[in-house]
């Protein structure tokens, strides 16, 4: 009797371990869920960390081992101005007309077709033919004095200033029985873009 007594007062205590036990496996089971929590949210910031530093770290291209050829665009060869003989009544002004100055060249005929001709007095108007058309200029410096024997330099500009002539040339010994003093040794500088060409003149200048 006193032994079934005995089995009876232990169970208490059986059941009471046994709910210990159960209580520290789930606080066992408890910590491991926490501890797999934690170990997953650490795993899922890692890979959003490296996505991050994947997605803003700068793209590298592959270059070209050669890079691309530059095309230079190719400028316009320039064009030598042709210079023409022309005569008075091709210039369509009346102010080409009076005293002035007018050369040609050394092997025209008796009657010659004129390389330039230009108005004296101020301002200074000049005329030649280039390119088969009549193009007018005007003086930048100051006309020559009519010294017999002495060496002159005269520049002209056209009114577009696109070319540019000089005249160089020397006053011959001035006849008494005309009005006018002959031009030797000279020569016709045209200039333009860039492009210049030279042609020996004489003539003649006066009234």
């Amino acid at each position: 009797m006193n032994d079934e007594y005995q089995k009876r007062s232990d169970r208490p205590l059986i059941v009471e371990k046994a709910i210990a036990q159960i209580l520290a496996m789930k606080n066992v089971l408890y910590f491991l869920h926490v501890l797999l929590l934690l170990g997953l949210a650490t795993a899922c910031n890692s890979q959003s960390s490296i996505e991050s530093e994947s997605s803003t770290a700068p793209q590298v291209t592959d270059s070209p081992t050669n890079p691309p050829e530059t095309t230079l665009a190719e400028s316009p060869a320039a064009i030598t101005p042709k210079v023409e003989e022309f005569t008075l009544e091709e210039v369509e002004s009346d102010d080409i007309y009076g005293c002035g100055l007018a050369v040609w060249k050394p092997d025209s005929p008796e009657r010659p077709n004129f390389i330039l001709v230009a108005t004296l007095g101020e301002p200074v108007s000049m005329w030649m033919k280039i390119d088969g058309e009549i193009v007018r200029f005007e003086g930048l410096s100051a006309y020559p004095q009519e010294q017999p024997g002495t060496q002159f330099y005269q520049t002209f500009e056209s009114l577009e200033g696109e070319i540019q002539v000089g005249l160089e040339g020397r006053f011959a010994e001035q006849r008494a029985d005309v009005e006018a003093i002959a031009i030797e040794d000279g020569i016709v500088r045209i200039e333009q873009a860039g492009q210049e060409i030279e042609i020996p003149v004489v003539g003649v200048q006066g009234c």
